[in-house]
């Protein structure tokens, strides 16, 4: 039997080229990604390709504390109460000469009040202007009631270096209405002033 033989021509390597690289390329794209994203796989497939959540892992250690932030912007101041704490009330210093009586109480100092509770503060220089030695007595009152007796302080005479004394009174009283709180004095000299006389109230909530 006579088998005819093929001879070679382009077309047959042609077609023998083509052939190998088809193959080829389907093989070589076997081994890279053609999917770059899950919206090209079927929903019911990607589920299926889900793994079950795994179990939590153990806490990790606390990170070092962060910088200090920026100091915040300063808030609005607020508003006054109606009669808090913070009310104060002070009548300003007065200049009183001694009456021409000796040891006569007068007021050398006063400040009226709204109703409230009250811690008050009496004070005032006593100079003594005579040629011998003086004593002063100061007492504080608020509507009436004397809230601080004070004491005697001694002056000398004139000129002698210790011929004024201070005076300091202070307590705590309520008012049920208006009222006032005065400072109140008497010298055992005629001759000499009260100066710097001045009341300063704080209102409080309440006094015991």
């Amino acid at each position: 039997m006579h088998i005819p033989r093929r001879h070679l021509n382009y077309a047959n390597v042609v077609a023998t080229f083509a052939l190998v690289f088809a193959m080829s390329g389907g093989a070589l794209a076997a081994k890279h990604y053609l999917i770059n994203s899950t919206k090209q796989i079927n929903p019911k497939v990607l589920k299926k390709l889900k793994g079950n959540a795994g179990k939590t892992g153990a806490t990790g250690k606390e990170g070092a504390a962060g910088k200090e932030g920026a100091a915040g912007k300063e808030g609005k101041a607020g508003a006054n109460g109606e009669r808090g704490p913070s009310n104060a009330f002070d009548a300003k210093p007065e200049f009183v000469i001694f009456p021409g009586k000796a040891n006569e109480l007068i007021t050398v100092a006063s400040r009226s009040l709204p109703a409230g509770s009250y811690s008050v503060l009496g004070k005032v220089i006593v100079n003594n202007n005579a040629g011998s030695i003086a004593e002063a007595e100061c007492q504080l009152e608020l509507g009436g009631t004397v809230i601080d007796e004070g004491g005697t302080v001694r002056m000398t005479e004139e000129g002698k270096g210790a011929d004024r004394a201070t005076v300091v009174d202070s307590g705590v009283g309520t008012l049920s209405g208006p009222g006032t709180a005065t400072l109140q004095c008497e010298v055992s000299s005629t001759s000499g002033d009260y100066l710097d006389a001045a009341i300063t109230a704080i209102q409080v909530g309440s006094v015991s």
